[in-house]
């Protein structure tokens, strides 16, 4: 019955997604989502895995990206369904999966069916999980979220195939690939098992046992997956030193669990953003929720409930950033805290607790505990004050750009909600035998939901579908924009700007429209234009230095370095998607550089002088002198036979040994043969490819071999057989211990 009310719900909230009328296209479904699924489907049809992605920064790891849901099963949907519909529906279909098992959970928590219905629409239903439908990997990570934790926990108490179970539902939300809200879900996990521990007796051994035995096969599951990454990170411009208190949650933003547009002001396509924090349009869990979550924290004796007040709390503190302090100093403590980057996001805790502490609270309120229900009242009492508060706040204090009606209005209606909500509990009581009772619990969700509904305006806007296949292309405007292997296109550095600011004045299918005819972020994938720059979690290091510390300096672009990357095309001044060629661009294979070698600290500042000229050097780290064979190389001829996604084949022809360029980023997998005998590459320019070839006609062929995610494959297979053996041996499950 759940499922159907579930289902209903969401079909109500977005049929027009559902029937295909239109897609969603806020901000990175259209300009990361949307292009990198796009890549995928057509990767999957070439038959090809793909490891590699030549459209942006001059070349970047594709599978290793981890976001981009290369072998996560679903995504064998949008190979067979048309886009992009089905990825709009592949979010819904998480947010569906993550209900249900919120309901599972709570009803196996709370015994309660009505209670564990509340818990599944309010974790379905809030603004930080409407939120993540902009981003499909995402919504896998927070859908499954409540499916490990439970079956953690069956598995952690019951073991046999639960153990199996476990670890296939732990798989699957690591391929979505959200490393901090992963490693967030096992942290919540391990808190709610040391919690039980106490209770476990001498049984905590053979729980601990369990629960190691998943992680180790969770983590050979996915070890094809994860061993790419680790190694893409390693090598990416990620460390220590990139996080910081940007994007953190105001230090008003408690404010908004309660009057959820306080400090708000309307941004891209009408959404509602707070002022520095762009991350997401809304983390408000519904005031009624909110109030039986503090209602159970104050009140319920429970240790799950102990756990999830820390939890939320924890939440709560942190996302401040360092406003809030905690995160200041743990960052101090742990540099490597810094890897979540943004510290609002750690108000995922609270997305998470808030609906299953509001589940024991309603369960309380519902069996006429009267230290509970008096406890509601005065938090109810509370909560009607401090909105009032933030309202004579807000109107004293409005924020720039801040349009106070709508504040007042939103703080009017959580009111609204907040009594009739109250009210309908209290008139509800113990009645699970009253012919009225489910009726009133139907009433309570339907009102959970309006709430929901009308906290904000709609946090995923969408456009008519057919826009994504309409001739918005840059290819209708300008035919000669080069393809793979032809040159790049290159934004100039004030229309990438630009374009980045005019999603705040455009409307929804405005902003789709020109950021394609702009190829801003990684709109060029859709029409498969090679691009000098793009829109990803990760990058290599060494190219992201030389592409936006030199290409995109303030001072332009050196017109070498322009030349060597093959820029083709870049935006006309005063223009945001009119395209000027550029006639010296070079080939993407270039031979005949005399080799300078420069220490690599100086290599950017050396790409920076206006008398290098790329055609005649190519700079390599003082590293490559004992890697070159001979001293003194000539000039040499390039016949181009093929320059793919994971292959570049060509022939050099070279009266003398010759240096051979290929303005594509340098990454270790990549393999050189020069007449099937493998070869050095070199970096070249401080972040390309460079390989020498001798004198005479040579066949030459660049391969790009991940063997992180060989070895990972092999490690999966072994994962596969044990989790089968598992499976076999633990045909009767035998349970030790029932909390």
């Amino acid at each position: 019955r759940f499922s159907w009310i579930l289902a209903l719900l969401i079909a109500i909230t977005y049929p027009h997604v559902l029937f295909g009328w239109q897609a969603f296209a806020y901000r990175d479904f259209s300009l990361y989502s949307y292009p990198v699924t796009l890549f995928l489907r057509e990767s999957f049809l070439r038959g090809e895995i793909p490891l590699w992605n030549p459209l942006n920064y001059c070349g970047v790891p594709f599978l290793a990206q981890w976001s981009t849901m290369v072998f996560y099963p679903l995504s064998f949907l949008f190979a067979i369904l048309p886009l992009p519909w089905a990825l709009s529906v592949f979010s819904l279909l998480h947010l569906f999966a993550g209900g249900l098992g919120a309901f599972l959970l709570a009803r196996r928590w709370l015994g309660s069916d009505w209670c564990a219905a509340f818990t599944g629409v309010a974790f379905t239903f809030n603004g930080l999980a409407i939120s993540f439908l902009m981003w499909p990997h995402y919504t896998v990570v927070w859908g499954l979220l409540p499916w490990v934790l439970l079956l953690l926990e069956r598995a952690r108490v019951e073991g046999g195939r639960w153990i199996c179970a476990a670890a296939v539902a732990g798989a699957l939300q690591m391929l979505g690939g959200m490393p901090e809200f992963i490693l967030l879900t096992w942290g919540m996990a391990g808190l709610l098992a040391v919690i039980d521990f106490r209770r476990m007796g001498g049984y905590v051994g053979a729980a601990i046992g369990r629960l190691a035995a998943v992680a180790l096969l969770v983590a050979g599951l996915v070890a094809f997956q994860l061993l790419p990454f680790m190694d893409f990170l390693m090598h990416s411009h990620r460390g220590t030193g990139i996080g910081s208190d940007a994007w953190a949650m105001p230090t008003t933003g408690w404010a908004n669990f309660l009057v959820p547009l306080f400090n708000c002001y309307r941004w891209h396509a009408g959404v509602y953003v707070q002022l520095d924090q762009w991350w997401v349009s809304s983390y408000y869990s519904g005031i009624v929720v909110f109030a039986l979550a503090v209602a159970a924290a104050l009140c319920v004796r429970d240790r799950r409930v102990f756990a999830l007040s820390g939890i939320a709390v924890t939440g709560m503190i942190l996302a401040l950033g360092d406003a809030g302090y905690v995160y200041a100093l743990l960052r101090r403590v742990f540099p490597f805290l810094e890897f979540m980057r943004y510290p609002v996001k750690y108000v995922f805790l609270c997305a998470v607790a808030f609906p299953l502490l509001a589940g024991f609270g309603l369960r309380a309120v519902l069996s006429r505990d009267a230290k509970c229900r008096s406890t509601l009242g005065i938090v109810t009492l509370v909560f009607a004050v401090l909105t009032a508060g933030i309202l004579v706040f807000g109107y004293h204090h409005p924020l720039l750009f801040e349009e106070w009606r709508d504040t007042y209005l939103s703080g009017m209606t959580r009111l609204f909600f907040l009594a009739g909500g109250v009210l309908l509990l209290f008139r509800m009581g113990d009645g699970s035998r009253r012919f009225g009772f489910p009726l009133a619990c139907l009433v309570l969700l339907v009102w959970l939901w309006l709430d929901f509904k009308t906290h904000t305006a709609d946090q995923n806007p969408a456009i008519p579908a057919a826009m994504y296949e309409a001739d918005v292309s840059p290819l209708e405007e300008n035919p000669s924009l080069p393809r793979l292997g032809q040159g790049r296109v290159m934004m100039s550095r004030q229309a990438r700007r630009t374009l980045y600011r005019t999603s705040r004045i455009m409307s929804n299918t405005e902003n789709f429209v020109v950021k394609r005819l702009g190829a801003f972020a990684n709109a060029n994938i859709m029409d498969g234009i090679p691009k000098l720059d793009g829109f990803f979690s990760l990058y290599l290091a060494d190219t992201k230095s030389v592409v936006d510390g030199v290409c995109y300096a303030r001072s332009g672009p050196p017109d070498s370095l322009a030349d060597f990357l093959g820029v083709s095309h870049i935006t006309a001044p005063g223009t945001l998607f009119t395209w000027q060629p550029r006639t010296n661009a070079m080939p993407p294979v270039y031979a005949g550089q005399q080799p300078e070698f420069v220490p690599e600290p100086e290599i950017l500042s050396r790409l920076r002088e206006p008398g290098l000229d790329l055609r005649k050097t190519v700079l390599l780290p003082e590293t490559a002198r004992d890697s070159l064979r001979w001293e003194e190389h000539g000039p040499g001829e390039i016949e181009m036979r093929r320059f793919g996604a994971q292959a570049v084949e060509f022939t050099v022809v070279a009266s003398n040994p010759v240096i051979v360029t290929v303005a594509q980023s340098y990454y270790h997998p990549w393999q050189a043969r020069v007449g099937g005998t493998v070869t050095p590459l070199l970096k070249a320019n401080g972040a390309f490819q460079a390989l020498e070839v001798p004198e005479g006609r040579h066949e030459v062929s660049l391969r790009y071999v991940d063997r992180a995610f060989r070895r990972g494959a092999v490690i999966t297979a072994f994962a596969l057989l044990v989790l089968g053996a598992q499976w076999v041996r633990a045909g009767r499950r035998r349970i030790i211990f029932r909390p």
